[in-house]
């Protein structure tokens, strides 16, 4: 399982693998020279490339084919925008019309915005380069020390700009409509907009209440909401342009805000306090909150960003049936390996992870009340079905990924990721989904706000980002194909299936997961000194992996073969010293099993001991001159392996359910932190720590969703209404998984209150105040089932210092602890006979009686 995750994990990350990285092509570039092909299926050298044609300067786009090694295509114009002459390659979809419109309009989409975030970023940050200067911001209308200058906020942030020229200009002792300071309105740099009478609708609020309104500039310290959810400016409306140079801002009217903003379309640019830039929805609730900068109530933004649809996955639960899998032909299919590729992967997810055989094991690790396939996803492969489904993907929909790497041409300059920096190969990856893909919402997610440009490549439309050295193209509404380059998506496209990879591959036959190629010399150095520095004890295995020339790898749980490795070293003595190594392991490994026969037979594992037995046993090792072969048979009775390893798993399943809770306890402790640092306060019970009366009706649960990654929930709640007011009654059945899976809503995790406890309504305590210390007081518990209550439900439990222990019910008799998290964030299991005395003093937060651990 282990090692289909990392494959799995591989090929997904690589779909968002170019985003922070570069490509710097190198002009009059020549075609690779002769190199030789170390392949096993090769009899000859590879030869030359034909010549290509010289590329046409002045022609409004370059063919694909037609290009350099390492050189990016041109943006071309939209009348002239085809990379290719040809339609779609034979036994290839045919490119769907819709999906090249849908695919059109994110690109305008991102292409307006992208640069419009760009403009707005170097705002944001000119504005808190001028605070470090200052020690504070500009002020709507002078420079922030002290009254009014009569020019702009945006004067002000000129030399932070790059605009000194045009800032020196200015009589800073005049008004913006002096004789002399008028005639620099029609100089209005772009950053600010292209109206020619010099207007803007680039503001600041400036309002009463709100961050612009003193003649002081704001200083960051005084923005006790939050910098990350309060707005620092704005792009407002057309019909809400100003001159430039003109002082002052946005007043904002607290009870219809969005009409401060003028004529705005669905969504509009704001620059947050913390110097990010966001897409802000117009018709966002709470847009008074995020406009002031002290009111005392922090608030989650709707923001409209164009990225993947949520930040976080729905349970796989929740959707829908998959068509069933397609059987595996029994022949390699070797589309979309190029003649040139030095490495190619194929695996099929679904027959893997829907095998029998992993469903029995799942189903034997499952400590929820969940489906066997729900439990793998939720749990086992959370993190890969979570970060698929945050890009668009179903993880488990899936059913076929081809990774393929080609080799760089001597004059490109590649920039891989850290820390290999190296310049080894061109990549790409290809996926087929059992269902449709969420093809806007992936691409939104690639692009991640960044503006493209729109190519045509072999009939297809694919979107490119150079600087982020990616890619892409949906060849129908199930496939998808992403590459470092449009020529690398090309050479896929055009590949004739007959290069030594794809020929090695075939020689094996279909099997559920299978890799083979060349090894990239240049990329195994790049991390090889990377692991050794970060895991010392790989260093011998490095010595034989920078040896190894060729690797064939063949996974297959149906296969009379189990897995099949053929690894082609640099010479005959390296192959004689890896086979060596290699059957001395699995001699450990006989020889280990041996030891532990016992233990095994006394477990109740008698079975398991058969299977790894007869496993370790055919196990065989053998080197031909320069080739070691791995071969691992499928024991006859592998289908007995889950039930086989139930008593194991059942043990691992207790310590993963015990480790699962104390995790997320830790998490409730991280948001409680997060919650102070950015409400200098805890939640008191009912409550934010400086929020009104009439906002005191939720529990203390509610006002950290914010900070546990349940945002879109925390937005639900009428936060001006009691708990179990009609609307908010509604959602007792939300309770987020962290607080409990009681159906009702209900939860056992409880703050203390009273007789010297930490928590109490209307006030919400600082961490300076704990004077007993943070890492030996108590910030809540785990009580007893009597005491479940409805976790919006304000309040806790009432603490009794004479009777330490009685706030927390009748505990359970099979309970072996009680678990408690401390005010430093950290986890602990008290005994449940612990002193009632010391229980006392874990409570009382101020008693001068610090227990000592």
């Amino acid at each position: 399982m282990n090692a289909y995750r990392s494959l799995l994990v591989l090929c997904l990350s690589l779909v968002l693998w170019g985003c922070n990285q570069q490509t710097e092509p190198v002009s009059d570039a020549t075609p690779a020279s002769v190199t030789e092909n170390t392949s096993p299926n090769t009899a000859e050298p590879q030869t030359d490339p034909p010549a290509t044609d010289p590329v046409d300067k002045n022609a409004d786009s370059t063919p694909v084919d037609k290009m350099k090694p390492g050189q990016s295509p041109p943006v071309a114009p939209p009348e002239s925008n085809d990379l290719s002459s040809f339609g779609a390659p034979a036994g290839l979809p045919t490119p769907d019309p819709e999906i090249s419109k849908l695919l059109t309009k994110v690109y305008e989409e991102a292409s307006v915005f992208g640069n419009a975030r760009n403009e707005f970023k170097e705002i944001a940050l000119a504005f808190h380069n001028y605070h470090d200067t200052y020690s504070h911001f500009p002020a709507a209308g002078g420079s922030g020390e002290a009254g009014k200058t009569g020019l702009s906020w945006r004067v002000y942030l000129l030399p932070f700009l790059d605009q000194m020229t045009l800032y020196n200009q200015f009589h800073l002792d005049e008004a913006w409509d002096s004789v002399h300071n008028k005639t620099l309105i029609s100089e209005m740099p772009a950053i600010y907009g292209s109206n020619p009478e010099g207007k803007t609708s680039v503001h600041v609020f400036a309002g009463e209440n709100t961050p612009f309104s003193s003649e002081k500039g704001l200083r960051i310290r005084d923005v006790i909401d939050g910098t990350t959810n309060t707005i620092l400016c704005v792009q407002a409306g057309d019909d809400k342009a100003d001159i430039w140079t003109k002082p002052g801002g946005l007043s904002v009217d607290a009870e219809n805000p969005k009409a401060s903003l003028g004529k705005v379309k669905e969504s509009f640019l704001v620059a947050m306090m913390d110097g990010s830039v966001r897409e802000l929805k117009s018709d966002a609730r709470y847009l008074a909150q995020l406009i002031q900068h002290n009111d005392g109530q922090s608030i989650a933004a709707e923001f409209h960003d164009r990225g993947p649809a949520s930040n976080y996955a729905k349970p796989a639960l929740e959707l829908t049936e998959l068509p069933p899998t397609q059987p595996m032909s029994t022949e390699f299919d070797a589309k979309f390996i190029p003649d040139n590729a030095l490495l190619a992967g194929v695996i099929y997810p679904r027959l893997l992870h829907e095998h029998p055989l992993v469903m029995e094991t799942a189903d034997q690790s499952n400590w929820t009340k969940q489906s066997a396939k729900e439990f793998l996803w939720n749990e086992m492969l959370k993190g890969i079905y979570q970060g698929a489904e945050e890009t668009g993907f179903r993880a488990d929909a899936i059913d076929e990924i081809r990774l393929v790497l080609t080799p760089v041409g001597p004059d490109e300059k590649v920039e891989m990721p850290a820390p290999t920096n190296t310049p080894p190969v061109h990549f790409a990856v290809y996926m087929h989904s059992a269902i449709p893909l969420n093809i806007e919402t992936i691409t939104k997610s690639l692009l991640n706000n960044s503006a493209p440009e729109k190519l045509n490549v072999e009939g297809y439309t694919c979107l490119h980002n150079e600087q982020k050295m990616m890619a892409f193209t949906f060849l129908s509404s199930n496939d998808f194909l992403i590459a470092d380059q449009p020529s690398t998506l090309q050479a896929m496209l055009k590949s004739k299936q007959t290069g030594a990879i794809a020929n090695q591959l075939k020689t094996n036959g279909s099997r559920m997961a299978q890799i083979a190629g060349d090894i990239p010399q240049d990329l195994v150095s790049g991390f090889s000194q990377s692991i050794q520095q970060q895991f010392p004890p790989a260093m011998i295995a490095m010595l034989y992996v920078r040896e190894a020339r060729n690797l064939m790898l063949a996974l297959d749980l149906d296969h009379e073969e189990l897995l099949a490795v053929d690894v082609k070293m640099s010479n005959s003595n390296n192959a004689t010293k890896l086979a060596t190594l290699t059957s001395t392991q699995l001699d450990s490994g006989r020889q280990m099993l041996e030891t532990q026969k016992q233990a095994l037979e006394l477990s109740g594992s008698k079975d398991l001991l058969q299977i790894l037995d007869e496993t370790l046993t055919k196990a065989s090792v053998n080197s031909e001159e320069e080739l070691v072969k791995i071969r691992i048979s499928r024991p006859e009775n592998l289908s007995d392996l889950p039930t086989a390893m139930k008593p194991i798993l059942q043990t691992a399943r207790k310590a993963a359910m015990q480790a699962k809770h104390k995790n997320e306890f830790k998490q409730i402790g991280l948001a409680f932190h997060n919650f102070h640092d950015t409400h200098t306060a805890m939640p008191s019970l009912d409550g934010a720590p400086a929020a009104p009366e009439d906002k005191r009706g939720l529990s203390w649960r509610v006002h950290l969703l914010p900070f546990l990654g349940e945002i879109s929930l925390y937005n639900e709640f009428h936060l001006d209404e009691p708990w179990d007011s009609e609307h908010n009654k509604a959602l007792f059945s939300k309770m987020p998984e962290i607080f409990g899976s009681n159906p009702e809503g209900k939860t056992r995790i409880h703050l203390l209150t009273g007789n010297g406890a930490p928590f109490k309504n209307g006030t919400g305590l600082k961490f300076r105040e704990i004077t007993d210390g943070m890492s030996n007081t108590i910030l809540a518990i785990e009580a007893g089932e009597e005491t479940a209550a409805i976790w919006t439900k304000p309040g806790g439990l009432e603490f009794d210092s004479k009777e330490p222990m009685k706030c927390l019910g009748k505990l359970d008799p099979e309970q072996k602890g009680i678990l408690v998290l401390l005010m430093d964030g950290s986890v602990r299991t008290l005994a449940t006979t612990i002193d009632p005395d010391v229980f006392r003093r874990m409570v009382q937060y101020a008693d001068g009686e610090p227990v000592d651990f």
